[in-house]
């Protein structure tokens, strides 16, 4: 359980926050002075002010408590490479809050900033990555005439000449080059067993 105490222009307010708090969940608010309870009596606009203040300390509180409670969660979410855009951005303006937050622990500003770290990384990335397909784009066609005269148009593997398709030994997306040491044909099989490893490594 979470409490926060609260008092502005002379009024004072109390909120107990469920330790397991959802945005749902009822927060409770008492008053422990009799000039608060006065000021409730007679509609006193200061009334809406403290109010106003202690539904931001909730949200603040709230935020605090689900990220104590999937911590452990976060640093594994880190760790993943592919996410979808809309999730990225949603939990990157999450960590960003929790930076701002006042009840945040210097444990919890950590793992946000290991969080947004590791997103600006996959971006720059993701960004190298897609300037190379580009460039690869560009060069295909030249690229697989000097191929079929290095090596033939056989699949590396099987030696099928159906569906072919041409294949980064080394993935660009592990730095591999367009040099034609590491470029082959595959067939869509084996292509797609292969997948975005950086060996060959798959058997007929």
């Amino acid at each position: 359980m979470y409490s926060i105490t609260l008092e502005q222009n002379g009024l004072e307010f109390f909120a107990c926050v469920p330790g397991f708090f959802r945005g749902g969940d009822v927060v409770g608010f008492y008053i422990r002075d009799d000039a608060t309870k006065q000021a409730i009596l007679a509609h006193d606009p200061r009334i809406w002010e403290v109010l106003e203040r202690m539904v931001i300390e909730v949200e603040d509180l709230r935020a605090i408590c689900f990220f104590h409670q999937t911590k452990d969660t976060w640093r594994w979410m880190k760790c993943k490479t592919r996410w979808p855009r809309a999730e990225r951005q949603e939990l990157r303006e999450e960590c960003q809050a929790i930076l701002k937050n006042k009840y945040a622990t210097a444990d919890d500003k950590v793992v946000a900033q290991e969080i947004l770290a590791t997103f600006t990384e996959q971006q720059v990335k993701g960004e190298l990555i897609r300037n190379r397909r580009a460039q690869f784009a560009v060069n295909r066609d030249q690229l697989c005439l000097q191929l079929i005269a290095a090596k033939g148009y056989r699949c590396a593997i099987c030696g099928s000449a159906d569906d072919l398709t041409l294949d980064h030994i080394n993935p660009l997306s592990k730095g591999g080059s367009d040099a034609l040491s590491n470029l082959q044909f595959l067939c869509q099989i084996h292509n797609s067993q292969k997948g975005d490893r950086l060996t060959v490594g798959v058997t007929t």
